[in-house]
C-alpha cells in the first residue's frame, strides 16, 4: 500500500474535474462514458470504506485515527457541496449530464451514510455537515424567521436583542449559500437556538428582575462581537447616567452579582473559541469595578489602563472564517502571485496577521502561520480551493 494513498482519488477525480462543468464545459458523455462511470462509482460504493478500515489498523494511535476518519468524512462532504454546485450549473441544467449528477450526489450521500454508520466513534461533532441537509435547514430558517422576530420584540429592549440574534441566524444562512463549511456543532447550536427562540411566549420570566431576553442572551451563550458590544456599551450607558462615582461603583457590583446568578447552558456556545457572554461581561464589569476603586484612591494603576485599552483594540480586528492553515495558504499564494508586495514573505505575514483572526484564534502568531503554508493538509487545500472557486463565480456574476 502507498505510503500517502487516498482511497477518494477516483471519486475526488471525477467530481472535482472530470464533471466540473468549469473544466469540461457542456459536452455530453456517450451511453459507454456514463455508464463506465456509474459502475466504478458502485464500485467504490462498496469497497471504499473497507479499504479505509484496513487503512486504519495500519494508524498508530487513536488521535490520528480520529484525524483521518475526520479527513475523508469532510472531503466527502465536500465532495457532496461540489457535485451539487455542478448540478445546478447552467451547462449542466440543460445538458445530458443532469442525471448522471444526481446519480453521483444519492451514491455520495450512501457512502456518506455508511461511513457515518460504521465509523461513527470516530466522529464528532466538529464534523462537516453536506450542504444537501443545510439547504434544508435554510428553508427551514426562512420559513419561520418572521415568528422569531416577533418572538424576540416581547423585551423592553426593543429591536436590539432581535437584531442581535437574526444576525448571528443571518450569518449562518450566508454561509450556507456562500458554501462555507459548516460543521455539526454550528447547526446544531443554530437549530437549538431557533427552537428556544419559538419556544418564547408570554410566561417568559426574569431571573435577575432584568429583562428577560437579555438573560437569555447569555444564557444561550450568544458571544458574537454586537452581543458583547450590546452588553457592555448598554451598561457603561446606565453607568454614566449614576451622578457620583460611588453609586456608578454601587451599580457595577450590583450587575456583576446579577450576572453572577445567570446559568449557562453547558456544552451550548456560538463560538467556543472565544470567551463566553457572561466571562467576557464579568471581567468587563469586574476590570471596571477595580479601575473605580482605583479612582476613589486617588489614582489608577498603568496595567489596568493597559488591559482596558487591550479589549478595545482586540475589538477591531477582521475575523476570517477560515482556519488559521487555510488562511495561511491563502496568503502565501498572494505573496507567491505578488498580489501582496513585501520584501519577504515573513514581511507579508508580519504585516498581516495582527489585524486578522479566525473562529479558533484570537492572536495569530505570524512565524507560525508562515510555517503551516509550507505544510498544509490536503484537507485544508480542498477547503481552500472551493472557496475561491465560489469566489471566482462571485466576481463573475459583477
Amino acid at each position: 500500500m502507498k505510503k500517502n494513498q487516498y482511497e477518494l482519488e477516483w471519486l475526488d477525480d471525477v467530481v472535482s474535474i472530470q464533471l466540473n462543468p468549469d473544466v469540461k464545459g457542456s459536452k455530453d458523455l456517450s451511453s459507454e462514458e456514463t455508464n463506465k462511470i456509474k459502475q466504478r462509482i458502485e464500485t467504490e460504493e462498496r469497497e471504499v470504506l473497507s479499504r479505509l478500515k484496513n487503512r486504519l489498523f495500519r494508524v498508530p494511535d487513536e488521535a490520528a485515527s480520529r484525524s483521518l476518519v475526520k479527513k475523508y468524512h469532510d472531503d466527502l462532504v465536500l465532495m457532496i457541496t461540489k457535485n451539487y454546485s455542478h448540478l445546478h450549473h447552467p451547462a449542466v441544467m440543460h445538458s445530458g449530464l443532469k442525471e448522471l449528477h444526481e446519480f453521483i450526489g444519492a451514491r455520495l450521500h450512501y457512502i456518506l451514510f455508511l461511513f457515518e454508520k460504521e465509523l461513527s466513534s470516530f466522529l464528532n461533532t466538529e464534523n462537516l455537515v453536506p450542504i444537501t441537509e443545510l439547504l434544508i435547514q435554510k428553508t427551514q430558517i426562512l420559513e419561520r424567521a418572521d415568528d422569531m422576530r416577533k418572538n424576540l420584540a416581547t423585551g423592553e429592549y426593543g429591536m436590539a436583542p432581535v437584531d442581535i440574534v437574526m444576525e448571528v441566524i443571518e450569518d449562518y444562512i450566508s454561509k450556507i449559500d456562500n458554501r462555507v463549511p459548516i460543521t455539526l456543532r454550528e447547526s446544531s447550536y443554530i437549530r437549538e437556538l431557533m427552537h428556544d427562540v419559538l419556544s418564547i411566549d408570554g410566561n417568559l420570566t426574569s431571573i435577575t428582575g432584568c429583562d428577560a431576553i437579555n438573560e437569555l442572551l447569555i444564557i444561550w451563550n450568544l458571544n458574537s462581537k454586537n452581543c458583547i458590544r450590546y452588553f457592555t456599551t448598554g451598561t457603561q450607558m446606565l453607568m454614566d447616567s449614576k451622578e457620583t462615582e460611588e453609586e456608578k461603583l454601587a451599580f457595577l457590583k450590583l450587575e456583576s452579582k446579577k450576572l453572577d446568578i445567570i446559568p449557562e447552558r453547558q456544552n451550548f456556545v456560538l463560538d467556543p473559541d472565544f470567551p463566553s457572554v457572561k466571562e467576557y461581561c464579568y471581567k468587563w464589569l469586574n476590570n471596571e469595578i477595580a479601575y473605580r476603586e482605583n479612582r476613589l484612591e486617588g489614582f489608577v494603576p498603568l496595567a489596568r489602563e493597559e488591559a482596558r485599552k487591550e479589549m478595545k483594540e482586540n475589538a477591531f480586528k477582521a475575523v476570517v472564517s477560515m482556519s488559521v492553515d487555510q488562511l495561511s495558504l491563502i496568503l502565501r499564494a498572494l505573496f507567491d502571485l505578488r498580489i501582496i508586495l513585501a520584501k519577504s514573505m515573513s514581511a507579508a505575514f508580519k504585516a498581516i496577521t495582527p489585524y486578522l483572526s479566525t473562529p479558533l484564534t484570537e492572536n495569530i502568531n505570524w512565524d507560525n502561520a508562515r510555517t503551516k503554508s509550507y505544510v498544509a493538509e490536503e484537507s485544508d487545500k480542498q477547503i481552500v480551493i472551493a472557496k475561491l472557486e465560489e469566489l471566482i463565480r462571485l466576481i463573475r456574476s459583477y
